[in-house]
């Protein structure tokens, strides 16, 4: 009986021990595995700080409160803040624009939360004062219980691309502009002076100084010039060229214009020229629009009588010369009419020379020297 108890009391002492050894095995063996796992943790956080430092965009990561845990190289350098002040506590919030604070707050909780990175816009402040637009990518960090721990992401700068919108939206701004000020006179230079002939017409023949055959002509003429003005809009809201010089060419179109204004009565005009060729398109259109808005200011503001027109074709030089006995002008004042700026801007636009000389009585002069060479085709 004794020998039993003994046989009985040895073999739970074993089992005991056996138990004891094996918790304690076990014990070490989940402690090598937790270490296994830590410096292999270990090891992949700085395998994974070694590649965000090699990144050009600005690496972070932030907990629950915003306070940054990891700044990459790149996002330091970019933010001008040195590691320890990252390390002893620095917000995210502290380098948000404050007028994107309140925005920026929303989409940290909504990201925390587990929302879905849109890669909203703010701005960012540096250390040294300067403002940045830049897009967060960020996403929440998960821990081994599914807690959201913070947030982890990219931050990149897109001040650049901004300031390419607002070139290109300034470019377009400034072209539309253009187009308006290039439709204005289109429409002062093309059927204004068409209009202005016509009204020419109509009061000579209302004057009943004029024969019934001369006036039979005027209204001719003047059913003429109606349809060229009608022509000239249609080819205005298409962007063309005035039909009569796509169709006859810079002369053509410039005798044609001085025969209909000489068979008013009102005014003489001698055209001399020695231009046996054709010129690129916007030559052409330029030249007689500037023609034909200076024969229009010396009948209407000028009180001119006669005037002398010579367009010449010399040394790749295209030059023309003109001459009124009107009234004149002071060339000097600031408030020149729409006519005389658009004369000065498509003088401009050939890259030419040229000059106004007036005085009040004595008439005007006009000349512009364009050189081919200088045309932007």
């Amino acid at each position: 009986m004794c020998n039993i108890t003994i046989y009985h009391w040895v073999t739970g002492l074993l089992i005991l021990l056996l138990a004891i050894l094996a918790i304690y095995l076990h014990q070490k063996s989940q402690k090598k595995h937790k270490k296994s796992i830590k410096k292999l943790k270990r090891e992949g956080d700085i395998r994974y700080r070694d590649l965000s430092n090699l990144l050009p965009q600005l690496v972070v990561e932030l907990d629950k409160d915003g306070q940054f845990s990891f700044i990459n190289d790149a996002g330091l350098e970019f933010l001008g803040y040195s590691k320890f002040e990252i390390k002893n506590g620095f917000s995210i919030f502290q380098i948000i624009h404050p007028d994107d604070l309140s925005n920026f707050k929303e989409e940290f909780l909504y990201l925390l939360e587990g929302g879905v990175n849109k890669g909203q816009e703010f701005r960012i402040v540096t250390k040294g004062g300067e403002s940045f637009f830049v897009v967060l990518f960020l996403k929440a960090i998960e821990t081994e219980d599914y807690s959201q721990a913070g947030l982890r992401g990219f931050i990149i700068d897109i001040t650049d691309r901004k300031k390419l919108e607002r070139q290109v939206l300034s470019a377009i701004l400034e072209t539309e502009d253009k187009e308006r000020r290039r439709y204005s006179e289109d429409l002062h230079d093309g059927l204004g002076p068409l209009l202005s002939t016509i009204k020419l017409y109509i009061n000579q023949m209302k004057s009943k100084k004029v024969s019934k055959e001369e006036e039979n002509e005027m209204f001719t003429f003047a059913n003429e010039l109606l349809d060229e003005a009608i022509s000239t809009t249609r080819n205005i809201a298409n962007n063309i060229l005035p039909g009569s010089i796509v169709d006859n060419g810079l002369v053509a179109a410039i005798n044609s214009f001085c025969h209909r204004v000489k068979q008013a009565g009102t005014i003489q005009i001698i055209f001399n020229h020695n231009i046996n060729s054709r010129f690129n398109n916007n030559v052409e259109i330029n030249f007689y629009r500037i023609i034909i808005e200076l024969v229009n200011n010396s009948i209407k503001h000028g009180n001119a009588k006669s005037v002398e027109i010579s367009l010449i074709f010399d040394d790749n030089k295209l030059v023309l010369n003109y001459i009124d006995d009107g009234v004149g002008f002071d060339v000097n004042t600031s408030e020149l009419g729409l006519g005389i700026n658009n004369i000065k801007n498509r003088s401009q636009s050939l890259n030419g020379e040229y000059q106004f000389k007036s005085e009040a009585n004595h008439g005007m002069t006009f000349s512009l020297d364009v050189k081919m060479s200088n045309i932007d085709l």
